[in-house]
């Protein structure tokens, strides 16, 4: 049979392969879900039984999801299917597919477990414990345990050590924590089993020695450059320093034993070679591990190198600090191995009370299963069942899931007979795992893939497969080396518009590695596969809004006057939106409709990694009238619907609980006031809330015959009351939405939704409590008060709002989903977990000890070497999942995006501001972006450039502009309407008025301007006039130096500038020129000026851009060149106003220092490259005075003019002091302007 035109890429055409075992690495957008689907349907359409294909989801939804679309898939074949063997098979698949095997890996232990029973040796008809339960067994056997090990006389004495040691409550805490993670217990045991304290001990000088070994050789590697280059700058200052010319003796001494010690593992041997470390490096560096300004001002090493040296000098001098605790290791180990017996202990006793009520939890069901596959019956069994294993979001899988699957899957196992193993499909994105706290573990997916290879490339040696991929349907495709060994890599993005590709590629690629290695993954390039027509006529958007909050240790009353005049983040958030959507100025692409629409508050997500700061933006958004829906990610039991059922219950299980029938009685099932309520309760304070009510009804009541919600609420309690107790759970909770009309009361409630999804999640609990044998009212109402103090971080329904709301979501929760607007706020948190008890996958269980009793220390808390590793390897997984939430969080983003932030800025005992460092989110971007948000940040723009690879193959060619906006200047805008002004009282004024202007804006051409013809500057920039007529001449004369012929100097001026700021796309880092991509970036800026193409112009413009890349400067600075910031503007406030200035070029050159080159493309006849300097000196000053403020570091600031024709350079270089007192300089420049002007007072 011909085989069909692939409507998939090629990559997914790879990925619909069944003759060999895949892993398909699925960016976001890239169309993971149609391939899984695609694929499973066409293992069934061509001979396969629904039942001998296993499909594993991550959650019950997205098998329901998936169920649904191979369901559709199958109608829609069958809609086309033309002969009879195709109507035929496909009729018993559509029939079969009820039986389809797809669930989640909890539901498939779950069902193996009740296929094989007696072989798992578990009950056939056990239940699943819920939380509650659990929580409630686990709570009782640590009490049991304490109680137990402080009776029993070989016992006490260790448990009593411990208590005595952390504390009572700590050791609860800490056993609670450990019975938690029954899969973590079972790794302990094997740990704790197999090492005495002593070898865990000896252990630690290898891993330390690995922990540092980056740190090591990058300090061995650069400190005989730094030294060199200290001296020769010494030398050159004829400077004699003292301390660093010890450190460069105690260097050159100590190397050959720094070499001898970097290749033991023994740990005396790492600590001593990092106290050595620390005393060299520490003559060179401030104490926190910083170069001095000195020592930088006398090298030449890059930023880069200099933040290498620091990081690494820092772990080694906190290592180094550990050391001072380390008797406290042996303490702590000897302790911990006490707190696991007490653990497993009370492990056993959970588990006995699970055996004897025939009850498992989620983890039982895969360490049952996992048992039960060591039975060879059992396993071949299940393999002759199931031929093919599909697993889907597996980067959120952990070492236990996985191991299940190699158990069933013999060719994932080595030494194994691979020919009758079942096949393998896995899918999923490394770069998206975001469940560490599930216990997914990221590097599952990197060892999958190594064993899937590994068995792909013996069935290959054996001829079973070729570099040919198969597809039964679409045919042959010629496979590269990974592919054909069953890596497979959807990278291209259906989702996002190429603008949001090139800034996730700009800043993931920054903070991500290019090489995958433990928990850090490599990131991969997304390529724009977004259909030209979706998003053509939309100008794609990203934001970054920075509210700054002003903090003083020694000025609190200064700090807060100042954030009194300024709003929070969640305010300037709020008002944004608002302006953005009710100004209609954001165009979305309508999936539905097929076509561009303006957008709408329900195309918005706002996302946050924290949930804690939702009420806050919430509330900024109800006072601007934005309607929302927050969708939390923990708080099911704490929402207002769900304690408005519990108070109901809780009443109808007791009449005397007066709160639980305030709380109902003034909820939406009756919303009866509090003065209604006052009167009822007012009647006899001696009886319960509810004999009160009927006396009121029977005697009071008469006095207020309009009072229909009273006697409403009487008249449904008075129903429902006698029959509650005899009524199942779930019908009864029918019958109070019934008899309430609850439904109708939340018909107009923005959050209608989520609150229907919630109650439909109570009314499941009410089914599985039922479910399990409990009926009665008692028992619920117990069971829902356990849960409500024991399962606080429930989360609550998932569910998406349908009407034009607005979304408010972890980025967890956003997880697979997609908006055209995502809003990431909160994004410079601090993200400190300090987790009392923390576990090492070599050492076990660490936690901070007190000092030991003969030291004085004692009762001081001190961090262990041990301590110190742990907090350090766990700090390092979380930060590389946070760079891997932030990649989740942009790409939720179809067409804009949005970035908020809170900046501390610090006030000093003189009252100077300094921003603090960004955290976290803000951090990441920042650092890709190369955006520095020091205070005072005023509304801004970064450009970038970039060019983003096309599914055809083609390339695009970017230049767009990241608009920043701070809470220094913002406008209050309200959604739909504008806030009523009220009519102030007159006053009546009889001294003269006196004004001041303040708050304008001036720029370096305005200055130089009034310097050379104040009234020509009045002329133009406060008449708007044109210039007069000798300046005309002047201004022709002055072109003329610019002028070629024919050709206009001004424009040429102009599309040299527009060519050189996008040299990246066309200029090599070897410094040659990519000739194709610098003509077709000439071409791209005639047509953005709309001018039209001339030989002579565009020979020009190609001698003078070749000129310029060919200067020594510029020849020997080819990479600071393509990463230079073009066209950036810096504003500054001078005394009351602001001066701005727009720089052709910011170079960061190699040695860290920031420098200004300006293109002129005059002519050098009528005047030299020296007298053009003086023409412009004013210019570069200033802009000098700005560089100072964005990079306060350096101690010179040089300015550039660079010659376009003749490749001449021309510097001014200002200290540090001379670039900031030029401020006054521009200020006293203002100050004449605007006297001259009129604007000041005399």
């Amino acid at each position: 049979m011909k085989p069909l035109a692939s409507p998939f890429t090629r990559e997914q055409t790879l990925a619909l392969a069944t003759d060999r075992h895949l892993i398909v690495s699925a960016g976001a957008g890239s169309g993971k879900t149609r391939v899984l689907v695609e694929r499973y349907v066409q293992l069934l359409v061509h001979g396969v039984e629904p039942r001998n294909v296993v499909a594993i989801t991550f959650t019950k939804k997205a098998a329901a999801e998936m169920l649904a679309r191979a369901a559709k898939i199958l109608d829609d074949r069958f809609d086309r299917a033309t002969t009879p063997a195709q109507l035929k098979r496909l009729l018993h698949v559509r029939e079969q597919l009820t039986n389809a095997r797809i669930s989640t890996i909890h539901s498939f232990c779950d069902q193996l477990l009740r296929t094989y029973p007696i072989e798992a040796r578990v009950s056939p008809n056990f239940t699943i414990i819920s939380e509650s339960d659990l929580a409630e067994m686990r709570a009782r056997a640590v009490t049991t345990t304490m109680e137990e090990w402080l009776e029993d006389d070989e016992r006490r004495h260790d448990a009593k050590d411990i208590i005595l040691t952390v504390g009572h409550r700590t050791v609860e805490n800490f056993l609670n924590t450990l019975l938690r993670n029954t899969e973590q217990l079972t790794q302990l045991d094997e740990l704790y089993t197999h090492h005495t304290d002593e070898q865990l001990l000896e252990l630690r000088g290898k891993f330390f020695r690995d922990f540092l070994a980056n740190d090591v050789d990058t300090l061995l590697q650069t400190l005989p450059e730094l030294f060199a280059s200290v001296m020769d700058g010494i030398k050159k200052d004829n400077k004699t320093l003292p301390k660093i010319k010890s450190a460069e003796a105690l260097f050159a001494q100590s190397l050959p034993e720094l070499r001898r010690l970097n290749q033991s593992v023994r740990f005396d041997d790492v600590a001593r070679m990092a106290e050595l470390i620390d005393e060299i490096v520490g003559l060179l560096l401030t104490k926190a591990s910083e170069p001095s300004s000195l020592v930088r001002k006398l090298v030449t090493i890059p930023n880069d190198v200099w933040s290498a040296i620091s990081g690494a000098a820092k772990r080694i001098r906190e290592f180094r600090e550990s050391l001072e605790s380390e008797d406290s290791d042996e303490r702590m180990i000897r302790y911990a191995r006490i707190l696991f017996n007490m653990a497993k202990y009370a492990m056993q006793l959970v588990n006995k009370e699970k055996e004897e009520t025939a009850s498992l939890d989620f983890d039982d069901l895969q360490l049952k299963v996992l048992d039960l596959l060591h039975n060879p019956d059992v396993c071949a069994s299940l393999r002759k069942r199931i031929r093919y294993l599909m697993m889907d979001e597996f980067q959120d899988t952990n070492a236990m899931q996985y191991l299940i699957a190699k158990r069933l899957v013999t060719a994932l196992q080595e030494e194994t007979d691979t020919e009758n193993s079942p096949n393998i499909f896995i899918v999923g994105d490394a770069k998206q795992s975001i469940y560490g706290f599930r216990k997914a573990d990221v590097r599952v997916f990197a060892q999958a893939q190594q064993d899937i290879m590994r068995a792909n490339m013996k069935v290959r040696t054996n001829g079973g497969i070729t570099d040919v991929v198969s597809n039964v349907e679409y045919g042959d495709v010629q496979a590269n080396e990974n592919e054909r060994d069953g890596d497979i890599h959807l990278s291209a993005s259906f989702r996002l518009v190429p603008q949001l590709c090139s800034f996730v590629n700009i800043v993931c690629s920054a903070v991500m590695p290019q090489e995958s290695h433990g928990y850090e993954v490599a990131y991969e390039p997304i390529i724009s596969a977004r259909k030209d027509k979706t998003y053509e006529g939309i100008e794609s958007t990203v934001e970054i809004l920075v509210a700054h909050r002003f903090k003083s240790q020694h000025n609190s009353q200064r700090a807060r006057e100042a954030n009194q005049q300024t709003i929070t983040e969640s305010d300037l958030l709020a008002g944004r939106i608002v302006e953005l959507i009710e100004g209609k100025s954001l165009t979305v692409w309508d999936e539905h409709k097929e076509q561009f629409r303006p957008a709408e508050y329900r195309d918005i997500a706002i996302l946050a990694r924290r949930s804690s700061r939702f009420e806050e933006m919430a509330s900024a958004l109800r006072k601007k009238g934005v309607p929302f829906i927050i969708h939390s990610g923990r708080g099911f039991f704490t929402t207002q619907e769900v304690t408005d059922v519990i108070s109901f219950l809780k009443f109808l299980h007791n009449t005397n609980n007066d709160i639980a029938l305030a709380a109902t009685m003034r909820s939406p099932f009756f919303a009866l006031s509090d003065s209604q309520l006052y009167r009822i309760a007012h009647t006899n304070p001696t009886e319960s809330l509810w004999k009160r009510f009927q006396t009121w009804m029977q005697e009071t009541h008469e006095q207020f015959p309009n009072d229909e919600r009273i006697q409403r609420c009487y008249r449904i309690l008075t129903t429902i009351l006698p029959l509650a107790a005899r009524m199942p759970v779930p019908q009864l909770l029918r019958m109070i939405f019934r008899e309430c009309g609850w439904h109708g009361v939340i018909t107009y409630s923005p959050r209608k939704e989520q609150i229907e999804a919630n109650i439909e999640k109570l009314m499941q609990v009410a089914r599985a409590f039922e479910n399990r044998g409990f009926k009665n009212l008692f028992d619920f109402v117990e069971e829902l008060t356990r849960m409500q103090q024991t399962s606080s971080k429930e989360a609550e329904a998932a569910v998406l709002g349908e009407g034009n709301v607005l979304n408010i979501m972890t980025i967890h929760a956003s997880k697979g989903l997609e908006f055209p607007i995502v809003v990431m706020f909160d994004t410079n948190f601090s993200n400190n977990n300090n987790d009392a008890l923390q576990i090492h996958e070599q050492f076990g269980i660490t936690f901070t000890v007190s000092g030991d009793d003969d030291d004085d220390e004692y009762n001081k808390k001190v961090k262990s070497p041990i301590r110190f590793l742990t907090a350090n390897s766990l700090k390092d997984s979380e930060h590389a999942e946070d760079k891997r939430l932030l990649y989740v969080a942009l790409t939720r983003a179809k067409e804009h995006l949005l970035i908020s932030a809170t900046q501390q800025v610090n006030i000093n005992t003189e009252g100077e501001f300094s921003s603090s460092e960004p955290k976290s989110y803000f951090k990441m971007i920042a650092d890709g972006i190369v955006f520095q948000p020091e205070f005072p940040l005023l509304n801004s723009s970064i450009p970038l450039h970039d060019t983003v690879q096309r599914l055809d193959g083609t390339q695009v060619h970017l230049r767009y502009e990241v608009q920043v906006r701070t809470n220094n200047e913002h406008t209050d805008v309200v959604a739909t309407k504008q806030e009523q002004q009220q009519p102030l009282p007159r006053a009546l004024q009889l001294e003269t008025i006196t004004s001041t202007t303040s708050g304008e804006i001036f720029s370096a051409s305005q200055l130089m301007l009034f310097q050379q013809n104040p009234d020509e500057y009045i002329r133009m920039y406060r008449l708007g006039m044109q210039s007069s007529d000798d300046d005309m001449l002047q201004a022709r004369a002055v072109h003329a130096e610019h002028d070629n012929d024919d050709v206009s100097g001004t424009l040429a001026g102009t599309l040299i500038h527009n060519v050189l700021s996008n040299v990246a796309n066309w200029l090599h880092a070897d410094g040659t020129i990519n000739e194709q991509n610098l003509k077709q970036s000439i071409e791209e800026t005639f047509h953005a000026q709309q001018v039209a193409k001339r030989a002579p112009l565009i020979e020009r413009i190609t001698n003078d851009v070749r000129a310029v890349v060919t200067i020594p400067l510029v020849r020997n600075n080819t990479q600071a060149v393509r990463t230079m910031l073009t066209e950036h503007t810096l504003t500054m406030p001078v005394a009351t106003d602001y001066f701005t200035g727009t720089m052709d070029a910011i170079v960061q050159l190699p040695n860290g220092t920031h420098e200004i080159w300006d293109w002129k493309t005059n002519k050098l006849t009528t005047k030299s490259a020296a007298e053009w300097l003086a023409y412009y000196t004013l210019q570069l000053h200033s802009y000098c005075f700005l560089l100072a403020h964005k990079f306060p570091n350096q101690e010179e600031y040089n300015a550039r003019l660079i010659f376009t024709r003749t490749g001449e350079t021309q510097t001014v270089t200002l200290t540090k002091q001379q670039a900031l007192q030029y401020g006054n300089t521009i200020a006293s420049t203002i100050r004449a302007i605007k006297q001259r002007c009129g604007l000041l007072p005399e």
